[in-house]
């Protein structure tokens, strides 16, 4: 399985699919307080198109942003554990949300 780092997110690639996980944040980038995950990546001239937030892609960071595209179709197990944001925006896309995806946080807003 291949990995990319864009924009401070790193990717786990699925070649058979053409689809992509977000892994984790990039080393450095622990202190980023805003991310937008792209719909899609590109690595080697093949677009991923981004489907996946992965488990525990989030916990321990201070975000006070996220921008998660229509192509999001799942968020992991503890995607956001702690990671201490008070509003989201989850895309009707999203049909799958693990188990204390967002225990730790101070949410007031999903939308």
């Amino acid at each position: 399985m291949a990995e990319i780092t864009v924009n401070g997110l790193r990717f786990e690639l699925f070649k058979r699919t053409n689809t992509a996980r977000v892994k984790n944040i990039a080393q450095g980038f622990k202190n980023q307080s805003t991310f937008d995950i792209p719909e899609t990546v590109t690595s080697e001239g093949i677009k991923f198109r981004v489907t996946e937030i992965g488990e525990k892609a989030f916990s321990h960071c201070y975000i006070s942003s996220i921008t998660i595209p229509n192509s999001v179709t799942s968020i992991g197990n503890e995607a956001f554990y702690f990671s201490h944001m008070s509003s989201i925006a989850i895309p009707n896309s999203v049909t799958s949300i693990g188990v204390e995806a967002f225990v730790g946080t101070d949410l007031r807003s999903i939308l």
